[in-house]
């Protein structure tokens, strides 16, 4: 099964744009089919930990990329 791919941005992130590119090439490079989901943290519920995370960042099976510790629930996006 592959792994669940989530893009975690927010409007005006300017790095979104290079990095949704580098994702899907490397998607693409692994042969891992599915793709990944854009999140909005914007329009995730208060309580969401998502919400805590700078953007933009990529989380695989629920886990930051590069090892980030989840942020506690209700922190304000960055």
């Amino acid at each position: 099964m592959p792994p669940t791919v989530i893009l975690l941005t927010r409007p005006g992130c300017a790095d979104t744009v290079p990095l949704r590119a580098r994702l899907g090439a490397a998607l693409a490079d692994a042969a891992l089919v599915g793709g990944y989901e854009e999140v909005d943290t914007t329009r995730l519920d208060a309580q969401d930990p998502r919400r805590g995370y700078p953007t933009p960042t990529i989380l695989v099976d629920g886990h930051d990329l590069f090892d980030m510790p989840p942020p506690p629930a209700g922190q304000p996006p960055t």
